[in-house]
């Protein structure tokens, strides 16, 4: 009897530890993950940019993870911080001087990792059942946008244009995967990097069947020499109206830009 009032007690306390958790995240992505597993009350602190769902504009700001307000953060007392991982950073040897509880995760590289990010934070604020549900719908998505897509042989050919200058996404990219599973095929599926600065005679070359540009309008590049000998402009296939934050942060909301591109990149097939 003594042994089955302990386990009771003991289950009892650790439930209670889970519902007052506190937790900082530092950046948007585990901000919207944290609420999309139920655990959103026991934010108590996020970064600026944190800002869906709405109900994160009301949490406290504690700066960006950059630069963070360290008083802020050690004030708040949070029982675990959710923090990128970055070598050599300031920011996490200055948190690990403060005595912190800090997960770190590596950088999302591709749309699997997303699993992987919603996998530990779940894991880390007592939310396993919770996440294993929510990796399982999120899959169920990425097939059936996988059973929808063209063959591979004719994946249209894509240029992402992330910012002025012509700064894009190279096979390194979160992004560069979106547009995979969206069905389409990155025109810097063999550059190595992340991101970096093309060039306008580059695209040309490469002559995309679609242009996704997430700064500026269709008329940015209509006006631009030799326009009209690159397949997207000459078919008026240049998206502009994509969501910024949703398609560059590694949570649930780019699931809903890789089905959004799949209609698009499927369009006239």
């Amino acid at each position: 009897m003594r042994v089955f009032i302990l386990i009771i007690l003991l289950i009892g306390y650790s439930n209670c530890f889970a519902e007052n958790l506190r937790i900082i995240s530092l950046m948007p992505s585990y901000t919207e993950i944290v609420f999309a597993l139920g655990a959103g009350q026991q934010l108590v602190g996020v970064s600026n940019f944190c800002n869906y769902p709405e109900t994160a504009l009301e949490k406290e700001k504690i700066g960006d993870y950059l630069r963070p307000n360290f008083e802020k953060i050690y004030a708040l007392k949070p029982d675990i911080i959710l923090a990128p991982q970055w070598k050599n950073s300031i920011l996490l040897k200055n948190l690990n001087s403060l005595k912190l509880n800090i997960t770190q995760f590596e950088n999302e590289s591709e749309i699997d990792d997303i699993f992987r990010t919603i996998a530990i934070i779940a894991d880390k604020i007592n939310k396993k059942s919770e996440g294993k549900d929510l990796i399982k719908k999120l899959k169920k998505r990425l097939k059936n946008t996988a059973e929808k897509k063209v063959s591979d042989k004719r994946k249209p050919k894509v240029y992402i244009e992330v910012d002025a200058k012509y700064w894009t996404a190279g096979a390194g990219s979160f992004l560069s995967d979106v547009i995979e599973k969206a069905g389409g095929k990155n025109i810097f599926y063999d550059i190595k990097k992340a991101y970096f600065q093309t060039s306008w005679e580059a695209v040309i070359e490469r002559n995309p069947d679609i242009i996704i540009s997430l700064w500026a309008g269709d008329k940015e590049y209509i006006k631009k020499p030799l326009a009209q000998k690159i397949n997207a402009v000459s078919n008026s296939r240049i998206v502009t109206n994509i969501d910024r934050d949703k398609i560059s942060r590694p949570a649930l909301r780019v699931f809903d830009i890789i089905e959004e591109l799949s209609l698009k990149l499927n369009e006239n097939k």
